[in-house]
């Protein structure tokens, strides 16, 4: 419960630990922490230009950006037992969450990101940002400008908001990678290991390229989900046997999807149910 305000820059290097109800007001410098930290239930608020630097490892729960603040990660986070929240509920006021591309950040069970009132407060991630485990969802509400890597190892990983840049996408096994919201072409999504899911909620918004997908009979049987009810229209395969344009049309709705790899127009096998069509 308690409000520490910093009215200088500051280098902590020893253990940090802020409990339930914490605020730190990042004021006048900024706060970095380069020992083991621990951060429950603590809301960091501050002015543009404000900075918390996480440098070492630290364990997040609960935790909260206000004001127009960045947390800064250049370490390991892990998290769990509560959303982090990416912006406070005053509208004018946009925050952010840097994740370096020395930076991890793990959801260890199904907890994700919430976005404040201004819904430009989002997440810039570099580095690493992974859902390694609980076997629910973990949704990202925030705007994602991605030039790392994003790995869905557990569960189902989804985000809300459009995904943006230029970065790489994994399904790591059984896992479920989820988006609702536009997928810039700079992504690729990447299936490894066996029985990974992709589910697309705005076909038309989704331009990224697919590999490793294996269809039935290839191995692994991955899954592609396109909400709504899609069907094959057409196919065409590069001449240098690299790159296949599957067309799909819903209606008057015509799509594609690319996908990396040698296929056919018969590699695909269609279901529909409940509103949502599967390929595999």
């Amino acid at each position: 419960g308690t409000l520490a305000t910093i009215g200088a820059a500051l280098n902590y290097t020893g253990t940090f630990s802020a409990g339930a109800g914490t605020q730190l007001a990042v004021t006048g410098g900024n706060l970095s922490l380069k020992g083991a930290t621990t951060l429950t239930g603590t809301t960091v608020t501050g002015a543009t230009g404000r900075n918390l630097g996480l440098y070492g490892a630290t364990s997040v729960s609960g935790l909260s950006a206000g004001g127009s603040v960045v947390i800064s990660n250049y370490g390991a986070v892990t998290q769990s037992g509560g959303a982090t929240t990416i912006g406070d509920s005053i509208a004018g006021n946009r925050a952010a969450l840097y994740n370096s591309a020395t930076g991890v950040w793990n959801l260890v069970d199904d907890s994700g990101f919430a976005v404040g009132a201004n819904v430009a407060s989002n997440i810039n991630n570099v580095g690493v940002l992974e859902k390694t485990g609980g076997g629910g969802t973990s949704t990202v509400a925030n705007a994602v400008a991605n030039s790392g890597g994003i790995v869905a190892a557990s569960g189902v990983l989804e985000f809300q908001a459009a995904v943006t840049g230029v970065g790489t996408d994994t399904i790591s096994g059984a896992a479920t990678l989820r988006f609702d919201s536009t997928v810039a072409a700079g992504q690729s999504v990447a299936f490894t290991g066996s029985g990974g899911s992709l589910f697309i909620g705005s076909l038309h918004n989704f331009a990224a390229t697919i590999s490793g997908f294996d269809t039935v009979g290839a191995g692994t049987d991955d899954a592609i989900q396109l909400l709504g009810s899609w069907t094959q229209t057409g196919f065409s395969e590069n001449q240098a046997g690299t790159l296949a344009t599957l067309t799909l049309s819903n209606g008057s709705a015509h799509e594609t999807l690319k996908l990396a790899g040698n296929y056919s127009a018969n590699s695909f096998h269609f279901n529909q149910a409940g509103g949502v069509t599967t390929i595999s």
